[in-house]
This record gives structure tokens, sequence and C-alpha cells, in this order.
């Protein structure tokens, strides 16, 4: 098993935090062009996180790909759909170069591309998105194909990633879990 590596979540804006702070990673993309689903939220909103910059999110010049958009930050990233409104959004890691860090006394040197895919819980509820941080519950742990890594579920697979999803999902509908959410609310009318 591989070490998960410190938490990127400084390295980037609000949104792009929520994204990167998530306890479910792969190592290597399980949703690519040929297994992504195409959304019904193309369109730019407002971030509950209190930032004053927009977020949008629009489809990628090529592939079935979204191009998440906050500020001057701009990742790529996949969604799969899991059913109910419910979605699973994946981002690979953005670094694709040694980069040199200094942000102040904990967190200098070099920061080097890891390749891991990161996961969070989206829920679509009218046009408001809800973007769950994913946590690594006894109950997701337990699933094949997911095994417990210090904080981190590692996902072994595709099939291993929607069970995750819907395990979450339900123990968030019935109330069992209460998760860090960032709400989207879509811009003009």
């Amino acid at each position: 098993m591989f070490a998960v590596p410190k938490p990127l979540a400084r390295l980037v804006p609000l949104a792009f935090a929520a994204i990167l702070g998530g306890c479910w990673i792969s190592a290597e993309p399980l949703v690519t062009d040929r297994n992504a689903a195409t959304v019904p939220f193309e369109g730019t909103y407002a971030s509950s996180d209190g930032d004053d910059e927009t977020v949008s999110i629009l489809a990628a010049p090529s592939g079935k790909g979204y191009n998440f958009n906050q500020g001057d930050e701009s990742v790529e990233v996949h969604f799969i759909a899991i059913g109910n409104g419910w979605y699973v959004l994946q981002m690979i890691d953005p670094v694709k170069e040694p980069q040199d860090i200094d942000l102040g006394p904990d967190l200098t040197g070099k920061r080097v591309p890891t390749g891991l895919a990161n996961y969070q819980l989206l829920g679509l509820s009218g046009d408001v998105i809800r973007i769950f941080k994913t946590e690594c519950t006894e109950d997701v742990a337990a699933l094949s194909g997911v095994e417990k890594d210090r904080n981190a579920c590692v996902i072994e697979d595709l099939a291993s990633l929607r069970a995750a999803a819907r395990v979450l999902a339900t123990s968030i509908v019935e109330g069992r879990t209460d998760p860090e959410v960032q709400e989207l609310r879509p811009l003009g009318p």
C-alpha cells in the first residue's frame, strides 16, 4: 500500500480545497471519458464558502470532462452518476510538474505530482449543488475493494467507488452522518 500524501488543501482556493480535502482516493483515476457521465448542472455558481469568487462548471473542450473553475484556478473533473440526483466527482492531482513550495514554515520544499485521484460526493437538489466531503467511515471501509490507509479510504475499482458513494449517500439521507458540505447556488436568472 502507498502512503497517503500530506493534505493538498492549503495549496488551492476554498472551492478546490473542498474537492481536494476528501478522504477517498485511488492510485489512478477510476473515471475516464469512457465511463464518465454528462451532467445537467453546467453553469456559474455562488459558493457557500464565503469567498466572493464564483465557481463555474463547464464542459471541457474535448471528452466528457468538465472544467471546475474558481478565480484563476481551473481543474478538470469527471463525474459518474449514482442515481437519484447523486454523483461522484473525481479530480486528479493538479500538479503535473515538480514545484517549489513556500507557504510558511510548515509547508516548504518540493511538491511532486502524486497521480492520485480524489473523490467527493455531489448531491443535486433542484438547481442547488452540494459537494460533500467524503469520509472513510467504517461502513465504507468494510466494502469489498476499499482499504483503509490512515484516515483515507483507498478505492480499488469503479464498482467499489459506486458502492461507497451509495453507502455515504444513504447515510446522509437517513441522517446517520453529517459530513462537511459546500453548497453552490446558480447565478443569474
